[in-house]
């Protein structure tokens, strides 16, 4: 027979459990002002918080995050781990230009079910996916294999492919065909020198790019980001460069393929480097399918007509289009105010491989940051207004604040 006093007890700790379920989740809402530079649709944005209670314990994977301008139609946001702290992100879909907007964040503690999202898929020493509403958009191939010459050759630099529009067939080049070294988006300096050696980081004579490990992972509804930590190797395990390559992809709805965001560190890891080359065989670049070499459909834009390409240098951006599978695609190539000076461009072959060199010092030790953007999207070239704002967008997005009402 059970106790009076243990009824009494059992009761009230099914109170508690009942008010416990029932409480509501741990909540905050956080008022913004936001100030695009550029017209534009899809634009990211961003903006340091700082979180209280337990949504400052909590991990950015376990805040849902909802935005609304206006009390209009809600967009999904994200919590990030940044350099200096948490940051929130959430995508605008049309910003125009100076013109201020008010939204409200509404953060709750908890798992979203999304249908929209960000995720990963690892093949582990093989290759690295991203992934939007599970379609992949981009691959990090990070394969070494040195069983033989060919898996050797093939696997002696570290680059992205992009995916097409139904996450099924590569967009951009791997080995083989038309110029083997060029792959996908990739980076490199045929003329790169330190402790008094030569080293050919762009043809990779005698030299690696050697993926270490991943150094950071975030996935969401707004933006993947991951960090790869690569070694620009003399043989197989002298470093030259380390480096480290962050790569963001943000989430653009049905208006593009991909957005994403190359942003490395290169530092000095043996002595003084010397990066160089020439504008054929250094620099970032993007490089599409080999298919492109033989129906010879590359095409051109820039800021304006009338470039020399030899002489003018540190051109904001560069665009190329190109027809593949009986498609028509076309990608944007920008390039960071910040990036040496000096930054020259090719962007006049018919099978495509376009991007920019620049020539720069790097001290023992020290690092050089470098960012580029890559806009990859379906059907004929946009005019030169859009991709105007999306430069702007890149170099100066848009100004977001924390204020109170």
């Amino acid at each position: 027979m059970v106790s009076k006093k243990s009824f009494v007890l059992a009761l009230v700790l099914s109170l508690l459990l009942t008010a416990m379920l029932c409480a509501p989740l741990a909540a905050a809402d956080i008022n913004l002002k936001v100030t695009p530079q550029a017209d534009g649709v899809y634009v990211p944005v961003h903006t340091p918080v700082k979180l209280a209670g337990d949504l400052a314990k909590a991990d950015p994977r376990n805040i849902i995050v909802k935005l609304t301008e206006g009390g209009g139609k809600a967009v999904p946001g994200q919590i990030v781990d940044g350099e200096g702290g948490k940051e929130l992100w959430w995508i605008i879909p049309s910003a125009k230009a100076d013109k201020t907007s008010l939204w409200t964040a509404t953060l709750t503690a908890g798992k979203a079910k999304l249908k929209e999202t960000f995720s990963f898929r690892d093949t582990p020493g093989k290759h690295f996916d991203v992934l939007l509403n599970s379609k992949p958009v981009t691959r990090y191939m990070c394969e070494r294999d040195t069983s033989d010459d060919k898996t050797k050759h093939n696997t002696y630099k570290v680059y992205n492919h992009v995916f097409d529009e139904a996450g099924e067939k590569f967009l951009t080049k791997g080995p083989g065909g038309k110029f083997t070294h060029h792959r996908g988006i990739f980076i490199g300096f045929s003329r790169t020198s330190a402790n008094g050696k030569r080293y050919d980081t762009w043809h990779m004579k005698n030299v690696t790019q050697t993926h270490q490990k991943f150094a950071g992972q975030a996935a969401g509804p707004v933006l993947a980001k991951y960090t790869a930590l690569i070694n620009w190797n003399e043989g197989e395990d002298k470093p030259i460069i380390s480096e480290q390559r962050e790569i963001t992809v943000y989430n653009q709805g049905d208006s593009a393929i991909l957005l994403l965001d190359f942003h490395t560190k290169l530092t000095a890891a043996a002595g003084d480097v010397v990066l160089d080359g020439d504008p054929e065989h250094a620099g970032c670049q993007y490089r599409p399918h080999d298919d492109v070499s033989k129906n010879k459909s590359a095409k051109y834009m820039f800021h304006k007509d009338g470039l020399n390409l030899k002489k003018d240098k540190d051109l904001p951006w560069a665009a190329l289009t190109y027809k593949l599978n009986d498609k028509q695609y076309h990608v944007q190539y920008l390039a960071h105010p910040s990036i040496p000076k000096g930054n020259t461009y090719s962007a006049y072959r018919d099978y495509g491989r376009f991007g920019a060199y620049f020539k720069k010092q790097i001290a023992k030790g020290e690092t050089l940051e470098l960012r580029y953007r890559f806009y990859v999207a379906k059907g004929d070239m946009p005019d030169r207004k859009e991709m105007e704002q999306r430069y702007t967008a890149f170099v100066t997005p848009p100004k977001a604040e924390v204020f109170k009402e």
